[in-house]
């Protein structure tokens, strides 16, 4: 903001100033503060474009990592708690992940006062955050009831192959007592 207001403050100066009898031409000195102002907005705004687009790009790859990993169903016992610790670990990341919306917007806000040109593209994921948070949400807890579902299964064929086990040893101990 400091240089938008030097370059508006440089160019709002008179080029020529009388001291005495001494005539002073301010034009070349207006021109090159007005020039290294412009010249640092730019610098500084596309920075601040880069670390916007970085940070949006972040939260995003983290939906999708996370909605790639949550909705991947465990294919045996030892990979059940592997994935409830990540249901776990994303819905204790989710208030952390939303409080970083409003310093995301701002930066954007400040893009567009620096009148800084920002794709249409990036406006639209940015304006599609909250709802990208939503269908987050409904993936978490379609996630946990999966790993209910997939929990009691397990449990259920574990039983069955526990009864299985049970019987073959029954069965072991019958044919050593008949011999």
């Amino acid at each position: 903001m400091a240089y938008k207001k030097v370059q508006t403050e440089a160019a709002a100066e008179a080029v020529l100033n009388v001291v005495n009898f001494v005539k002073v031409d301010c034009n070349d000195l207006r021109g090159v503060l007005t020039a290294h102002a412009a010249e640092w907005q730019v610098v500084l705004t596309t920075q601040l474009h880069a670390d916007a687009t970085k940070h949006l790009a972040q939260i995003m790859a983290s939906f999708e990592q996370q909605t790639q990993d949550l909705t991947t169903p465990p294919a045996s016992l030892d990979e059940l708690p592997v994935q409830l610790n990540k249901l776990s670990r994303a819905s204790a990341a989710m208030p952390d992940l939303r409080a970083q919306y409003g310093p995301l917007r701002q930066k954007f806000a400040a893009l567009a006062s620096f009148d800084a040109p920002v794709p249409e593209a990036e406006l639209a994921v940015l304006g599609s955050l909250d709802g990208r948070t939503a269908t987050f949400d409904a993936t978490l807890m379609e996630s946990e009831r999966m790993l209910a579902t997939s929990k009691s299964g397990m449990r259920n064929q574990l039983l069955s192959n526990l009864e299985a086990v049970e019987e073959h040893v029954v069965a072991l101990r019958a044919d050593s007592k008949g011999a």
